[in-house]
């Protein structure tokens, strides 16, 4: 599908999406996360600009290697780093911070990944990313996108010894904030037959659903519009469907076999990890996984969100509650729903233990 027509689908899913979440609000609204700009809508009137969208600042706030820019570089407003109705231009990255942040996390990971793994798994070629080319043949690489990597093959690895009760592989990914993406394209290339489902802001959503249009081509893809059409929409034949977190509610209860969260818990308010955490524990199943990357504690969203305080019942067996090997200063939490409540040992308690050290 051409680039004119992706971006016209997600003007459609976000103009949905956000009719959904003015229906049926969920959570409270994050300081961290009130920065798209209010004339979002705009964007969609520039489709050209949405090809580059790694590369000029569409993806701000969901993309690290956009804080790899020159530091005499003023960004002005919200969002793309522009004034409300103008539309962005190329983002000011700062070559040598792009180069040694990306060699500083190869380094890391090959130190627990093969390199066969990671370019496999990587991905620099959509949109308009500050890459770096490595090994023979050279293979361009981004920071942000090693990171995703990094995520992807650890969960593969952790899940290996500990698979779901539905089988081998999950059948059914539910992704808590999703970036633009590519996380979820990573486990579909891990997993090619589970069906990925994305729970996200509607402008996320919206940079989601371009991106995935190209990293998954060919796809059958479900937006907010087709839950406004039919909120049996988990009943069809889908790939890959991202939506609002208002209609978390028409996922059928006990039908996920794996859901995450990396790295976006802990930029809510405490009152919206509490509903996401209810809205988990109904629709994984007994056997399911749930994965976790967050800061022990951070209070960018207007609260103090630690990890220990995430508020759980006692139906998590936990395999792994350990800092990341990644990044340090975030807990990797790996556990599975059980079918009655655990007598000690549980998830809370792990959690604890694990923010005491």
């Amino acid at each position: 599908m051409d680039l004119k027509s992706v971006v016209a689908e997600a003007r459609s899913h976000f103009l949905a999406a956000r009719d959904l979440e003015a229906k049926r609000p969920f959570g409270e609204t994050s300081e961290h996360w009130d920065f798209f700009r209010p004339d979002f809508e705009v964007l969609f009137d520039h489709p050209a600009t949405w090809g580059p969208f790694r590369g000029n600042g569409f993806s701000l706030g969901l993309d690290d290697n956009l804080g790899l820019r020159d530091p005499a570089a003023v960004i002005e407003a919200p969002h793309a780093a522009v004034k409300p109705t103008d539309v962005p231009g190329p983002w000011p990255f700062d070559r040598s911070m792009v180069d040694a942040a990306v060699a500083e996390r190869l380094e890391k990971m090959l130190g627990y990944l093969p390199s066969s793994a990671i370019g496999a798994l990587s991905e620099s070629g959509i949109g308009q990313p500050p890459s770096v080319f490595v090994g023979e043949p050279p293979t361009p690489v981004d920071w942000h996108d090693l990171g995703c990597v990094w995520y992807a093959a650890s969960l593969l690895l952790r899940i290996e010894p500990h698979p779901p009760a539905s089988g081998p592989a999950p059948k059914t990914i539910l992704e808590v904030g999703g970036g633009y993406g590519a996380t979820a394209a990573k486990l579909r290339r891990v997993w090619p037959d589970a069906r990925v489902i994305i729970i996200d802001l509607p402008e996320s959503g919206s940079l989601q659903w371009r991106y995935l249009s190209e990293a998954m081509e060919g796809a059958r893809m479900v937006g907010a519009a087709d839950v406004q059409r039919d909120e049996a929409w988990f009943e069809q034949d889908f790939d890959v469907a991202i939506l609002p977190p208002a209609a978390l509610a028409t996922v059928p209860d006990g039908q996920v076999d794996l859901a995450l969260n990396l790295r976006s818990f802990m930029e809510m308010r405490s009152a919206t990890v509490a509903a996401y955490i209810a809205e988990l524990e109904r629709v994984v199943g007994v056997g399911g996984l749930l994965y976790l990357v967050n800061r022990y504690e951070k209070d960018t969203s207007g609260d103090v969100v630690r990890i220990a305080d995430y508020p759980f019942d006692d139906r998590w067996r936990p395999f792994v509650v350990a800092s990341s090997q990644l990044q340090p200063s975030m807990c990797e939490v790996f556990a599975q729903r059980t079918g009655s409540a655990m007598e000690e040992g549980g998830l809370r308690s792990a959690l604890a233990e694990q923010a005491s050290r």
